[in-house]
């Protein structure tokens, strides 16, 4: 219990040596930072304090000292624009070339001459083999096999 009072000073005496050390110099007030490291080892328990009082940096309020930082690019309202027009226009060149494939497709139908007498294809669908009695389901009831009916 008696070397709790050198103990509390031991552990206060660290923490401000290492607040001084961890200070930007530039904010360390009154003296320069390596005075106040030297203040702090040969006056210990006055030397905390009035490092505490009067050399340490003095916390600024975030609303008085607002941080410049970079913004991402999803935060930055010119490049979303910037974004939602580009967007636009891809999408127009995209609707024009589709426009200008489907007039090229029609106009090389138009172009295209039909031969007269051409059938219409046949039902891929439908079955095109002859069937065990050798009709041909596509070709309608004239098939090529034997006639059921007269069995010949």
């Amino acid at each position: 219990m008696r070397y709790l009072p050198f103990a509390l000073l031991a552990i206060a005496m660290i923490y401000t040596l290492v607040d001084c050390v961890r200070s930007d110099g530039n904010h360390v007030r009154a003296m320069p930072k390596g005075i106040w490291f030297l203040v702090i080892l040969v006056l210990p328990v006055i030397g905390i304090v009035l490092w505490f009082l009067f050399g340490r940096p003095q916390a600024v309020p975030a609303s008085a000292a607002p941080i410049a930082r970079p913004l991402a690019p999803d935060d930055d309202p010119r490049f979303l624009s910037d974004l939602a027009e580009r967007r636009r226009r891809e999408r127009a060149a995209q609707q024009a070339a589709d426009r200008a494939a489907e007039r090229a497709a029609a106009q090389r139908a138009a172009e295209t001459p039909k031969p007269e007498g051409e059938r219409p294809a046949a039902d891929p669908h439908r079955d095109q083999r002859p069937d065990r009695n050798g009709h041909n389901p596509a070709q309608g009831s004239a098939g090529t096999g034997p006639d059921e009916v007269t069995g010949s």
